[in-house]
C-alpha cells in the first residue's frame, strides 16, 4: 500500500475566513469555518467536527496527482441541492503519492561482484 500527501484549501469551503483572534495570552491566525454552511458533522460521543471527503481520481495530471479532493455531503444535503449546485462545488485539494528515494537504488552503474576482494570479516554485521 502506498502513504499519500493531500493538501486541503479550507477557504474554499462556504464563508470561510482567516481572522486575529485575541486570547488572554496570545493572539493567533485562525480559521473560521461556519458549521452549518458546510454540512459539517458534528460528533455525537466526543464532539469532533468533521469534514467529509470524497477523492476521484485524476487521469493525466501534469503534476503527478492521482486524485482531487472534492466534499462529500450527507444525503439530507445532497437531496437539498441541485444537480447544477452539486456539479459546482469547488475541488478543495489534491492527492498524490508520497515518493520515498532508497539510498541504495541502482544508480545504473555496474555492480562489482565483491569489492572488498572476498575479505568479509571486519563487516559489522
Amino acid at each position: 500500500m502506498s502513504n499519500f500527501q493531500i493538501s486541503i484549501d479550507l477557504r474554499k469551503l462556504k464563508n470561510s475566513f482567516v481572522r486575529e483572534i485575541r486570547g488572554r495570552a496570545a493572539t493567533k491566525r485562525c480559521i473560521v469555518i461556519p458549521i452549518d454552511d458546510n454540512d459539517l458533522v458534528i460528533g455525537e460521543k466526543k464532539g469532533g467536527v468533521y469534514l467529509n471527503l470524497a477523492a476521484w481520481e485524476t487521469p493525466n495530471s501534469q503534476y503527478g496527482h492521482t486524485h482531487y479532493v472534492k466534499q462529500s455531503f450527507t444525503k439530507a444535503a445532497r437531496d437539498a441541492m441541485t444537480d447544477e449546485e452539486y456539479k459546482a462545488q469547488p475541488i478543495l485539494g489534491n492527492v498524490k503519492p508520497i515518493e520515498r528515494r532508497d539510498p541504495y537504488q541502482n544508480t545504473g552503474e555496474p555492480i562489482e561482484a565483491d569489492p572488498f576482494g572476498g575479505e568479509s570479516d571486519d563487516l559489522p554485521f
